[in-house]
Order: structure tokens, then sequence, then C-alpha cells
């Protein structure tokens, strides 16, 4: 034991299984292990460095850093440096950055005034922590500048958090500053997160992060100026971007500025107006595309057997598909479609995984026979979630629709689909199969008649693999589809905690 604790490798090993990974939103899970660092550090010599090592690893603040520092002091409204700095503290505060891997700024560093960040800078004539690999930047003073003393060559992760008003944004040349210096400095980077307000000319700056390998651009809107300055093109922009998440409209912009066309783009998400989007996705030479998920707050209720179309003639090697669309119609009569609209296009992708439609106010006719087409065509199907209307006139998919998943679809886990909660007198109940589907949601129209002990003895003896509790537990709306869970565990049984 005692040769052991000799050999930091090991004792490094020992502390990595108490790490845990929580977002900064989970402070207590994050708090809670920091006071079991201190305590493993507290323990015994040898714990001392390794833990405190890792107890520095990861930080929502830099006021702790900075107390190492005797000069660094409280005065009216921040924390401010004096004085003198002397080398035996300035070589402790050394020590600890450098272990510094994940930072989070918040308001709460407008606390530390900027000249302390000044001062250390010119003290250390170096970033002030040298290892960085992660910066989450919420809201906190442009004015500043704060944020550029954190950017090193090792940074890999940024995500930036913009609170200012449209207004002050589009004269922002702080965020410029950043960002540039972000292009200019962070050799390693490759994800970067926006949030909020952006000028139409940080396009630049995207542009000339070569290493960059994904993008999110989250709920942000585009300024244009009309003063921006003629900037050379950018040659090869994005050429390792495999993740993109933006604006149709901000995505138009910028692949007109760039000349673009996105060649290794594998992941895409895009909100904002259907009709911009099949413009964006006309302006994509990408067929490596394998994930694509779209979200919309205005759209034309033409332009969706379009949009399905164009999305399985473009990306033919798409696994994974979703796709909320809102609703056309404020007043009755609601848009119906055919299953030729929407689905049959959809039918090419035979690399078809997960797909979510949620289609909002959407009446679709689709028969058995159709959904058994489909279910032959998405044979690497793992989950399946549909949300649209039936037809009031009665027709639309029965509960024998259920047979194609369990026989073409042997991988599928989630299922969610609407369809009529009826059984022809006589039918035989279908014979006892080995499915793996676990999560199971029919949406049945409102007031319609179910034999809800007969329906929950078909889906036991389809899919005997089904996770009652945890489909139990789910929000189900639909007072049918609760008594047919309910009968399903009644014919099942008791299960042991272990086995559900």
């Amino acid at each position: 034991m005692q040769a052991a604790l000799l050999n930091r490798d090991i004792i490094l090993e020992i502390l990595n299984h108490t790490e845990i990974r929580t977002t900064w939103k989970d402070v207590a899970p994050l708090r809670r292990h920091r006071r079991d660092l201190l305590c493993i550090a507290l323990s015994c010599k040898a714990f001392l460095d390794p833990a405190l090592d890792l107890l520095w690893k990861r930080m929502d603040s830099l006021v702790p850093l900075f107390r190492i520092l005797s000069g660094f002091v409280w005065q009216y409204s921040g924390h401010v440096l004096l004085g003198s700095v002397p080398s035996k503290e300035l070589t402790r505060l050394i020590r600890y950055a450098a272990c510094i891997r994940e930072i989070k700024i918040s308001s709460s560093h407008r606390r530390i005034h900027s000249s302390a960040l000044h001062r250390l800078w010119q003290l250390l004539q170096a970033p002030i922590l040298p290892r960085l690999r992660t910066l989450f930047w919420d809201g906190a003073d442009l004015s500043t500048l704060q944020s550029i003393f954190f950017i090193t060559a090792s940074l890999v992760h940024v995500d930036i958090q913009i609170s200012s008003k449209p207004e002050a944004v589009r004269e922002n040349h702080e965020l410029a500053a950043f960002l540039d210096t972000l292009a200019d400095q962070a050799s390693s980077l490759q994800h970067l997160t926006v949030h909020g307000w952006l000028p139409q000319y940080c396009i630049r700056a995207f542009a000339r992060m070569k290493g960059l390998q994904s993008l999110h651009l989250k709920g942000c809107q585009l300024l244009a100026h009309r003063l921006a300055p003629a900037l050379p093109p950018v040659l090869h922009p994005f050429q390792r971007l495999s993740s993109l998440s933006i604006d149709c409209c901000i995505m138009l912009d910028m692949l007109a500025g760039i000349h673009s066309s996105l060649e290794n783009l594998e992941h895409l998400e895009l909100f904002g107006d259907l009709t911009l989007c099949l413009h964006a996705l006309d302006s994509l030479a990408s067929r490596r595309l394998v994930s694509l998920s779209v979200r919309f707050s205005l759209g034309k209720a033409g332009d969706y057997p379009h949009f399905f179309r164009k999305v399985a003639s473009r990306f033919p090697r798409l696994r994974c598909f979703r796709a909320h669309l809102p609703s056309t119609s404020w007043w009755p009569p609601i848009r119906q479609y055919d299953f030729k609209d929407v689905f049959e296009p959809l039918l090419d992708l035979r690399h078809m995984e997960d797909c979510v439609l949620e289609l909002m106010d959407v009446m679709i006719l689709v028969e058995d026979q159709e959904v058994e087409q489909l279910a032959a065509s998405w044979p690497r199907l793992r989950s399946f979630s549909a949300s649209h209307r039936l037809h009031d006139d009665g027709r639309g998919p029965t509960m024998l629709c259920l047979h194609a998943f369990a026989e073409y679809c042997q991988s599928l886990e989630e299922l969610d689909f609407p369809v009529r909660l009826s059984i022809q007198q006589g039918l035989p109940y279908p014979t006892p199969s080995s499915h793996g589907l676990k999560h199971l949601h029919l949406a049945d129209p409102l007031g319609e008649y179910a034999e809800t002990d007969r329906i929950a003895q078909f889906l036991i003896a389809l899919y005997p693999s089904l996770n009652l509790r945890a489909m139990a537990r789910r929000d189900v709306c639909s007072r049918t589809w609760r008594d047919i869970i309910e009968a399903m565990m009644r014919l099942r049984g008791p299960v042991p905690e272990s086995d559900s």
C-alpha cells in the first residue's frame, strides 16, 4: 500500500474515478465533488498535490486563484491588484493557473476590475490560463475585453452568451476583436457556440478559424452593417466544419459571403423560415450529411411536399432526420396531405435510423399497406416518432400496421405513431415474438372506442420487451392509452426492479 501511494500515476487513476461530468447548471453536484476533493487533499500528504490539481481543473470563478496574491483586495465595487507582487506568490499562482482546463466567465467577473487582468498579463507576459481548453463566456462585460486575456493556443471549446441589445451589438467592436483574436491565436479551436445578436462582419472571423469542426449559432440574429469594410476573401473557409447549427437567413449570408458549399458537413441544424430553408439546402454541396434537424416558426403549406422531396434527393446518406414544422392554418379547415406528400419521398433514405416528424395541426392520410412499405424501407430504424392528425372520416392505419415494424425493423427501440385503436372481431392474436421494442406510444383520436384488454393482449404478444414502468411515468395525455398501459401491466404481473 505504501508503495502504491508513492506512485503518482496510481493516485491520479484513483482520483479520476471520483470525477463527475455535469453541466454548469448542476451546481450542487459540482460543489459536492469539490468538497470531496478538498477532503481527499487534506487526508494524506501523498494525495495533496494530485487532489489540488484536480480541484483547480474546473473553475466557475477566478477569485480563488487571484486570492493567492496578497495585493488582490476589494476596493469599492470590485477587486483590484495593488502593490508589488512577491515572486513566491506569483510562482504559486502560475502553478495552479496551469491546472485550470475549464472556466466559466459570468457576470460575477465584473467584480474583478480589468486593471487586475492587465497587471497580471504584464507580469506573466503570457496567457493567464496557459492550458485552458474550454471557455464559457456568459454575459461578461464586453467593454472591458476581459475574455481576451484567456485566449490561448490550447483552447478547444468556446461558448459565448451575448446579452447586449441589438443597438449595442451593431457597433460591438469588442466582440469583433474577441472573435478575431480567437481566429488568430486559438489554433486548436474545434467547437464554437454563440448565443445572441451578431454583427454581420463576424462571419469573416468564423471563416478564418481553420480547425473549426462545429459551429452553433443558437438563437442568433445577424445585424447588417452598412459601413462594414471590404475584407479580403478567406481562402478555403470551413474546410473541417462537420457540424453546424444556424438560422437559415444567417446561413444564406454566410455562404454568399465566403463562397463555400461546406463539402465536409455531416450534422446540420436549421431554424427560421421554411422558404429560406429550401434556398439554403440548394446552396449546400455536401452529400456527406448524415444528420439533419429543422425547426421552423414560419412556413407555407405548399412548401411541405417540396421540402421532403428535396431532403431525400440531396442527402441520400441521411441517418437521423428531425423536423418540427409549424401549423399552416390558424382556422379550420386543417391542411390535408397524403402519404406520397410526406413519407413516400423519405423512403429512398435506406440508412435511416432515427426519424422524428412533428407536424403541428396537419392531417395525413396513411393506410396499413403504406406503413408496411415505410417499415420495409427502413430496416435500420431504431426510433420513429410521428405526430400528426388522423383523418376525420375513420380512415387511417390500424393496429395491424404494428406487425410491419415488428417484422422489418428488428433494431427498433422507440415507436410513437398515431393509429386507430381498433381490432377486428375474430382477428387472431400475433404469435409471441422476441422483438426488443422498449417504448411505445400510440396516439389515438379523441372519443374513439377502444377495447382496452384486447389491445393490451395484442401488444404484449407483439412486443414482449416493453418497459411499461417507464411508459407509465411519461406524460401521457390520453386516458385511453393510460388504461392500455395499466392493462398490460396487469397481464404481465409484477416485475422485479432489476428487470424493469
